[in-house]
């Protein structure tokens, strides 16, 4: 389907990239702090950061497009786009699901909109992926080329095994575009 728009299959950022960027944020962060700047203070500019800074790093890693296209809804084939936004002051990161008609290659609906969240306040910390329906009490973690695993109550029986009272697993594919080089019909 997205081989229709020439969006290679490679994400924008290598692991390596992102290492760079995190280190580079760090750098800048602690020569802001070491310069009379807090976190708190947000530069005097009345921003509030209320998450640990290392939160930040690990929600940074997560921003990029993600290809969903195959049988994350239960339709085998199914085309859309999930993004991840950077995070914002709050400790969370906006996520947009783009739903691609396979017909047309228009929106089908509107942007769904939710949120990743870091959750510290269990023994073994997880990234959640709030107020999706198709992903249904959803758990977010990296592999190490980049592609999102989703790991989800499956709502839409995607694996037809008459089932939606188990957890599924699904591998999104991060591709090489920005947010605005997803189809202008979205």
């Amino acid at each position: 389907m997205f081989s229709d728009y020439n969006i290679p299959s490679t994400r924008a950022r290598s692991p390596v990239s992102r290492a760079l960027c995190t280190a580079s944020l760090a750098a800048a962060l602690t020569v802001f702090t070491a310069c009379g700047g807090d976190l708190d203070s947000g530069g005097n500019t009345g921003d509030s950061f209320d998450f640990d800074f290392e939160d930040l790093i690990i929600l940074t890693n997560f921003a990029g497009v993600f290809d969903l296209t195959g049988n994350w809804s239960g339709s085998e084939g199914d085309a859309a786009m999930l993004v991840i936004r950077p995070p914002g002051s709050d400790g969370s990161a906006e996520v947009v699901l783009y739903d691609i008609d396979d017909r047309t290659g228009n929106c089908s609906e509107r942007p769904i909109q939710g949120l990743i969240t870091l959750n510290r306040l269990i023994d073994d910390p997880q990234i959640f992926l709030n107020d999706i329906f198709d992903f249904d009490n959803a758990t977010v973690s990296l592999n190490i080329n980049g592609s999102l695993n989703i790991e989800f109550s499956d709502v839409n029986d995607i694996n037809n095994n008459g089932s939606t009272a188990e957890r599924v697993s699904y591998l999104a594919r991060p591709v090489a575009i920005l947010e605005q080089d997803i189809p202008a019909q979205c």
